[in-house]
């Protein structure tokens, strides 16, 4: 299809106008008419979850720590960290706004390998979960204490599963670990320890070292770049994180 532009264009007049779908727009710079560079996808934060600490071993949990915004392509992070328990916690099921729409999340990433019992992070994620001030209900097998807290983002791939949430990675004894991203994407981690983590990498979602019997626990998240080291300064893991990819 032949493009024809105008004849006497002004400066930085758009072409075509308005904008019709299957045709790239061209800028005319002020001497030529050029094709603008596309605005890099970015992911911000929507909202930043509180911590619950459930102190007594159970073998379901319901939080309301967090309020999503509305925003676009949002995606809605959780984490786990159990708190050495006697048997690691199977079965698990997470549920954003239960008793409404019922949106099951998707696990990205455990420490837990299925070879012993004990102190385990994992994160769970869900793309275009409902907006506000819902419940997120969990459920699984033997009984266990557990800190969560969450994380809520814009512009993320709304693909789901490891498209949106690629490159996790986990240690099950580390101060840190590196994860693969991108400028513009975000990483999220988080940890347990029966030592002192020492200094949390990145911006703090919460750090307790008071609450836990066994461990003291964080989560925490940063900017991406071609490789995030994210975790904390000490401690003896366990650490799980991820990618967040823009979309």
């Amino acid at each position: 299809m032949a493009l024809d532009f105008p004849n006497a264009p002004t400066a930085n007049q758009q072409f075509p106008s308005p904008v019709m779908t299957g045709i790239g727009t061209w800028l005319w710079d002020g001497s030529a008419w050029t094709v603008p560079p596309l605005i890099p996808k970015v992911i911000t934060v929507n909202a930043t979850g509180s911590k619950l600490w459930q102190g007594t071993a159970v073998t379901s949990q319901t939080y309301t720590g967090i309020t999503i915004a509305a925003g676009t392509h949002i995606a809605l992070v959780v984490t786990l960290g159990w708190d050495a328990p006697a048997t690691t916690p199977t079965a698990m099921t997470m549920t954003w706004d239960s008793g409404g729409s019922n949106q099951a999340m998707t696990r990205i990433i455990t420490s837990d390998t299925g070879s012993h019992a004990g102190s385990n992070s994992e994160l769970w994620g869900l793309v275009n979960p409902a907006v506000g001030n819902k419940t997120l209900a969990l459920s699984w097998t033997s009984a266990s204490r557990v800190f969560i807290s969450s994380m809520a983002f814009n512009g993320v791939d709304q693909t789901g599963g490891v498209t949106s949430f690629p490159n996790s990675v986990f240690s099950a004894s580390a101060t840190t670990v590196s994860v693969a991203s991108a400028s513009g994407r975000k990483v999220m981690c988080c940890g347990v320890s029966n030592s002192y983590p020492g200094a949390i990498t990145g911006t703090t979602i919460f750090y307790d070292g008071t609450s836990g019997t066994v461990v003291y626990a964080y989560a925490n998240y940063d900017n991406g770049a071609t490789s995030v080291p994210i975790g904390s300064a000490s401690g003896n893991g366990p650490v799980v994180a991820t990618d967040i990819r823009a979309g």
